[in-house]
């Protein structure tokens, strides 16, 4: 098993985890506690979609 690129905590925002994604070519990075907990993935397919979505709702209203 191989350590991540990067980890990413519950708090951090998108626009930093966006950018930890495209620095190591990641398409996902796992979410940890502090503590080292492990919480999941967030993957960058579905930042971009919210994203998208949001967008499109903006320009819809």
């Amino acid at each position: 098993m191989t350590p991540p690129l990067a980890i990413v905590g519950p708090a951090d925002d998108l626009e930093h985890t966006l950018a930890l994604l495209d620095r190591h070519g990641a398409y996902a990075l796992p979410v940890c506690e502090e503590d080292g907990r492990y919480l999941g993935f967030i993957l960058k397919s579905a930042i971009l979609a919210r994203y998208r979505r949001q967008l499109i709702q903006d320009s819809q209203g």
